[in-house]
């Protein structure tokens, strides 16, 4: 079964085999990871989405995509952000200096 996990995972069976996935990735896993507890709730949760045709792929890629986009952008946002807040926290710190 081939799946696209937003995070990162570990399904285990009965037998104590396992396997883990990686974050906003692709991974083929046993049929048996289904019945894992932790894939269900992912899966309710959307952070797990089962792909067993070309277009749920392409659908899932592009929700990869999407997520990546967004990511850079929060990211981006909080650096410029932070950038400001010291600038400001240093002109104050200029401006309590000359007193």
């Amino acid at each position: 079964m081939r799946i696209y996990t937003k995070k990162s995972f570990e399904f285990k069976n009965v037998a104590g085999d396992k396997v883990v996935t990686q974050p906003l990735s692709f991974t083929d896993v046993p049929d048996w990871a289904a019945k894992d507890q932790i894939f269900k709730w992912g899966k309710e949760d959307g952070d797990i989405m089962v792909t067993e045709t070309a277009k749920e792929e392409a659908a899932a890629e592009k929700t990869a995509d999407d997520t990546d986009a967004q990511t850079i952008a929060d990211a981006e946002a909080a650096a410029k952000a932070e950038a400001e807040a010291k600038a400001e926290a240093d002109d104050k710190a200029k401006t309590n200096k000359g007193k």
